[in-house]
């Protein structure tokens, strides 16, 4: 688990780490809906804006690239569900099998913005505490009535803990199949379900130990929180973010 980088929280001094967490959700939050309609020049300055901050905190791109492989394969699917599903100019056919110019270049732009979301949840959960996120989720739903904000935050904090957790479940038992010779299948649905199945096995014996952990333990969601603080740079982000988001609304 140690080994894992994807999603875990990583000390340092980078700009993000010095924002408020509940600024950095909403910025995540503006920023995502922002990229559901931008078009390629858009993606682009955000694309640098993310890789200047993955640089600043200093991140392994090489072994995040590595522990996020199957988060690429999930965008590959996605790519082709959308060139052969739009409707548009044929540049590829064979029998049934048609792929348009129009569903290459929205399958392209549809696997792009979700990398960027994925990049943007990566930065958060990488620069922020788990129980800062818990806490920043507890303020922001509060003021919403008839929400049980505490719940929802431990849910959520529970979540973020989790997907190293599950990263990390992956990875072994990719490395066990390896090492069984198991990519030697010639059917790519076999070696999915046997790895996809196991893994489920896991996680799902991994949360219902935490859960019978937790009960043990008689732990209470109404538990006080850390104190947030903003200042000076959470603003100045603050505008530099809406300024970004105004601009690809316009664009």
């Amino acid at each position: 688990m140690a080994n894992t980088v994807a999603f875990n929280f990583r000390s340092g001094t980078s700009i993000l780490h010095r924002l408020d967490p509940r600024f950095k959700i909403i910025f995540l939050a503006l920023l995502s809906l922002s990229t559901l309609n931008a078009g390629c020049a858009s993606l682009l300055v955000l694309t640098l804006l993310f890789s200047l901050l993955v640089v600043d905190i200093r991140l392994p791109l090489s072994k995040i690239s590595f522990e996020l492989r199957y988060f690429g394969v999930f965008l590959f699917i996605v790519f082709i569900t959308r060139c052969l599903t739009e409707p548009g100019i044929p540049v590829f056919s064979f029998k049934a099998i048609i792929v348009t110019q129009q569903g290459v270049m929205e399958g392209g732009l549809a696997s792009w913005r979700l990398a960027l979301v994925i990049l943007m949840s990566l930065l958060l959960s990488v620069s922020t505490r788990p129980k800062e996120i818990r806490t920043a989720v507890e303020i922001l739903f509060k003021p919403i009535p008839f929400l049980p904000e505490k719940r929802i935050a431990v849910m959520i904090g529970l979540i973020v803990r989790f997907i190293p957790v599950i990263l990390h479940l992956t990875r072994e038992m990719s490395e066990a199949q390896r090492a069984r010779a198991i990519e030697q299948r010639k059917s790519p649905i076999y070696r999915a379900s046997h790895l996809v199945l196991p893994v489920m096995r896991r996680i799902v014996g991994r949360a219902d130990h935490l859960a019978s952990a937790m009960e043990a333990r008689c732990f209470d969601e109404n538990r006080p929180t850390p104190p947030l603080k903003m200042g000076v740079a959470d603003w100045q982000a603050t505008t530099v973010v809406v300024s970004i988001c105004l601009l690809l609304f316009l664009t």
